[in-house]
């Protein structure tokens, strides 16, 4: 895999003696955000037919003419179909925003990468705050919410210690009334319906923490809390 990588990137570099081209104005609608999947859509038309292409997914505003690992937050070998054309699917990944490139022979054989696209995730809007507020703050010494552990409670604010670890299937599911909850850093696993039926709740988190993840790939709103 490695070996793979350091070919591309020389390969890739070697292209980019040239200036970078650009799609047409339909580019733009290449790269698309499906806010309740909270997915990223790519399509891409007029391509070679059954041909690889390497998609990038780059910084925003990366120079491409200094290509790098550090620049790069995804990247995909993808192929096109007969008609020269590809549709793919991803799930929202943790970065805010990107450019969107694909190198590779292109019918015209124009330049190489192209820049087909940009991403921007705005964050997901917060629910309204409830007028009264039911308030829990967890026992300090629990360290796993069981499966089901507060299914269908009534409280609007949760806060979790510290010694929390795991929350578990449905922890917080059905919970109409659930506005905010506060995950620290030490939990390290969160069961995919932990907040199933629950609404839009906010979640409470540290950057990069394991809550953190969890709200950007479930598409919740999320507040960034100090250590």
């Amino acid at each position: 895999m490695t070996h793979n990588r350091g070919f591309i990137f020389v390969l890739l570099t070697l292209l980019l003696v040239t200036a970078v081209a650009f799609f047409s104005a339909s580019a733009e609608e290449a790269v698309s955000y499906d806010r309740e999947g909270n997915s990223i859509g790519v399509v891409l038309k007029d391509l070679s037919p059954e041909q690889e292409y390497m998609l990038f997914f780059m910084e925003e505003e990366a120079d491409m003419a200094s290509l790098s690992s550090d620049n790069i937050l995804f990247m995909d070998q993808v192929r096109s179909d007969s008609a020269g054309s590809l549709s793919l699917l991803y799930i929202a990944p943790e970065f805010q925003s990107c450019d969107v490139y694909v190198a590779g022979v292109f019918p015209d054989e124009g330049d190489s990468p192209r820049l087909v696209g940009r991403f921007s995730f705005d964050g997901v809007p917060e629910p309204e705050e409830p007028s009264e507020k039911k308030i829990m703050h967890a026992p300090g010494g629990l360290v796993t919410i069981e499966d089901g552990a507060f299914e269908g409670s009534a409280f609007t604010h949760i806060y979790l210690g510290e010694q929390v670890t795991s929350i578990g299937s449905r922890a917080f599911a059905g919970c109409e009334n659930l506005y905010y909850i506060e995950i620290p850093a030490s939990v390290l696993s969160i069961a995919e319906d932990a907040f199933e039926g629950s609404g839009q709740v906010i979640i409470g988190c540290l950057e990069e923490s394991e809550a953190y993840q969890y709200a950007l790939l479930h598409g919740y709103a999320f507040r960034l809390i100090e250590e």
